[in-house]
């Protein structure tokens, strides 16, 4: 099954790192659903943009790699806002996350996908809170797949 991106919602741009997210990841091996959750909690993190900059410059790029002890350790900034270099350290977390790989292995909810990236892959210090936020643009950003789907998560509770 593959998913129906809607770009209505998003500006060209947005739409294009979309696309580019959801075809590396899918090139990589993960599954359509993992690589939309990606996409929401790229949304939800920095609305798609690789020169997204937070945190007095600690977090950059379209998932905002934090090089003070987060994902973006050892990359500089210029790395962190390339947009391919982006994506393989973020799938480099995800495999690394044992948590996230056996939930990504085995569910084909976008609402347990979206929580268990936000939080084991994002890390972010309100779980619960930001999960919310990644399923509801996973919802809003592949509403025909996920019509049926409730807002809630299991992972989240």
């Amino acid at each position: 099954m593959s998913l129906t991106l809607n770009t209505a919602i998003l500006s060209s741009s947005q739409a294009q790192m979309a696309n580019l997210i959801l075809s590396r990841m899918e090139a990589a091996g993960w599954s359509p659903f993992v690589a939309g959750a990606a996409v929401a909690n790229a949304y939800r993190e920095s609305r798609l943009s690789p020169t997204a900059s937070g945190d007095h410059g600690h977090r950059q790029g379209r998932c905002m790699l934090n090089d003070n002890g987060g994902a973006g350790v050892g990359m500089s900034g210029a790395d962190r806002q390339n947009p391919e270099k982006n994506i393989d350290r973020i799938m480099q977390q995800m495999r690394a996350s044992k948590p996230f790989v056996a939930i990504a292995g085995t569910s084909l909810s976008i609402t347990d996908l979206a929580t268990a990236f936000c939080t084991y892959v994002e890390r972010p210090g309100d779980k619960v809170g930001e999960s919310a936020k990644s399923v509801a643009f996973a919802l809003t950003l592949f509403p025909p797949i996920y019509s049926g789907n409730s807002a809630g998560s299991a992972l989240a509770r």
